[in-house]
């Protein structure tokens, strides 16, 4: 059983410290998930009219190069016929008439090509408006998250740190070994807890001094913001949470220690004050 809940407290912190991505601690940071509480729906409304925006201007798209095929071929075959007319002697009256027919029809088409037009950028102009509409809400929701950044190094922090407190538990056990097991220890599971829980928040408390500027840990070499660079955040934390675990084992020693002569001191002065009380009257 011990060994199951350390397999699986290694398994986490790894995933968490190695594997994990800023954007998963979204689901964590309060005030994006409020934010997204109170855009998400016309969010989703916007995208849904942006889509159907497109599918109507796909279709006028449609509509005006046939309209605009029809008119082509209209004065192509009007030109086609007018030259046949005059090639087989019809009379101007007759060439004239074909004329005049086909330049109303070809009015009608205009007409109805200019109303298609006109709709198609009145849709153009309601897209533009929606796509700014979304553009604004992802803003709004790009700085609720702005924090997210932050949780995920302080998530990567406690992680990595007990990372670094549980490899040192076990390569000081490794070192000096003994008859009896690691994790045939009862009270093993509770100093590793204590240990790991020491290790995530020494290695936060670096992290955090390394924020404040006094060591840059950042990619372009930056202090107080910016990208934190994956592999030093990584090495530091690790580091942090072993030498924290040497902090941790030589506090608890002390404080035995104290503890233990504390104790022993009182248990003197009890003797002590045993034999300095007055004898009975019957003794």
């Amino acid at each position: 059983m011990r060994a199951a809940i350390c397999a699986v407290t290694f398994v986490i912190l790894g995933l968490v410290g190695f594997v994990a991505t800023p954007n998963l601690f979204k689901v964590v940071n309060p005030e994006y998930l409020l934010a997204l509480h109170q855009y998400g729906r016309p969010l989703a409304a916007l995208s849904e009219d942006a889509s159907n925006t497109d599918i109507k201007l796909a279709e006028l798209r449609t509509k005006i190069s046939k309209q605009e095929r029809s008119m082509k071929e209209l004065s192509a075959t009007l030109t086609a016929k007018q030259a046949n007319m005059k090639i087989a002697g019809a009379l101007a009256e007759d060439i004239a008439k074909v004329g005049i027919e086909a330049a109303t029809r070809m009015v009608e088409l205009s007409s109805e090509l200019d109303q298609l037009n006109g709709e198609y950028g009145d849709l153009k102009d309601k897209k533009a408006f929606v796509v700014s509409n979304q553009l604004d809400i992802r803003k709004k929701l790009e700085t609720a998250a702005a924090d997210t950044s932050n949780i995920y190094v302080v998530a990567r922090a406690l992680s990595l740190g007990a990372i670094g407190a549980l490899m040192s538990i076990i390569a000081k056990f490794l070192a000096s070994p003994t008859k009896r097991g690691l994790l045939e220890d009862s009270n093993f599971i509770g100093r590793m807890w204590a240990s790991m829980a020491f290790g995530g928040v020494a290695s936060v408390v670096v992290i955090g001094l390394f924020f404040t500027g006094f060591i840059s840990i950042f990619a372009n070499s930056t202090q107080g913001g910016g990208e934190t660079d994956f592999w030093k955040v990584t090495i530091l934390c690790l580091l942090a949470g072993a030498f924290s675990d040497r902090l941790f084992q030589a506090a608890s020693g002390r404080m035995d220690a104290y503890l233990g002569a504390d104790q022993s001191a009182r248990q003197k002065s009890r003797t002590s004050a045993v034999k300095a009380a007055p004898a009975g009257p019957g003794e």
